[in-house]
């Protein structure tokens, strides 16, 4: 017999435990507990069993080991690396090839470069991204604004590689991208291109490999599908409830967007996206940040409610 009750405690006892390990860097016990305590009446302790149960958090070690993935695994698959960067070399990897403390001219090979814009803040996930792959001994010469013509149009470079936590909706990398070919600033003639990120919706993936009519191989360590959607997939996820439920599944996903929604109007958390960027319904976070398609009553604090993350 499903009880609530024991949901509730092995939901928030899993979290607590990890945070216990060290796992969950920069959030503590307190920081849990006074989270929890913002969930006042029935109905909101059951929407937050849920939430602590379906959260993914990524640990700094996770991330090491997401990125070692992508440039190890995923992107040595697609990229003849020994003939195309180091022939006649001995390197076992492409990951060492990026760590070289001397890359001598490889660097105009390939470049890793931060999706974002001139006038984003240093804040924004791409800039975290590159000093994370810096701590990771990736070398700097490698690394290339997305505004550096000279190095992005050079008839050297063979594989431009872009670069970001996370992929929602595909939307932003898509106008990135086409702002980069409309001012020529990057040769869709003459590299190669790839787009990389820790995860990524399905949806998103197929939408920029469809809008950049293949110029574009996206590339992630873990894919997010639609059954992941907090709301959306919640039927998918916990399909053997209906069993204890006295109405349907349907019923009870309904009701429980119901609490959410009044919950955020009690919390004032008054963000446009109540369900994420793109309405993606996401409840995964990095230990660097939370992505836009994550729900806010993760990430959005004001003076009446306190999250346990940030943005």
């Amino acid at each position: 017999m499903f009880s609530h009750t024991d949901f509730h405690i092995k939901s928030k006892t899993r979290v607590k435990k990890l945070i216990q390990a060290g796992f969950w860097r920069g959030i503590s016990t307190q920081d849990l507990d006074r989270w929890c305590n913002e969930f006042e009446t029935q109905k909101e302790q059951e929407l937050l069993s849920f939430l602590l149960d379906s959260l993914v958090f990524k640990s700094q070690n996770q991330i090491t080991g997401l990125i070692h993935q992508l440039f190890d695994v995923q992107l040595s698959n697609l990229i003849d690396w020994t003939a195309d960067l180091a022939p006649g070399t001995n390197h076992t990897s492409l990951f060492e090839v990026l760590c070289l403390p001397y890359p001598m001219d490889i660097n105009k090979k390939i470049r890793l470069v931060p999706a974002i814009k001139m006038d984003d803040p240093p804040t924004k996930s791409g800039p975290l991204i590159a000093r994370i792959l810096n701590k990771h001994k990736i070398n700097n010469k490698y690394m290339c604004w997305p505004w550096d013509t000279e190095k992005l149009s050079s008839n050297e470079l063979i594989y431009t590689i872009f670069f970001d936590d996370f992929i929602g909706t595909g939307e932003q990398f898509v106008e990135f991208f086409n702002n980069l070919t409309t001012n020529n600033i990057i040769d869709t003639n003459n590299s190669i291109f790839y787009y990389i990120a820790f995860s990524g919706t399905q949806s998103g993936i197929d939408y920029i490999e469809n809008e950049t009519k293949g110029l574009v191989k996206v590339c992630v360590a873990e894919t997010i599908k639609e059954s992941n959607k907090f709301f959306s997939g919640f039927s998918i996820r916990y399909e053997e409830l209906e069993k204890h439920l006295s109405i349907t599944l349907d019923e009870y996903v309904a009701s429980l967007r119901i609490t959410y929604l009044d919950f955020l109007v009690k919390k004032k958390i008054r963000n446009k996206d109540v369900f994420g960027f793109g309405d993606l319904e996401l409840t995964h976070v990095f230990s660097h940040g939370t992505p836009n398609g994550t729900l806010p009553i993760f990430w959005s604090s004001n003076s009446e409610y306190h999250a346990l993350f940030q943005r």
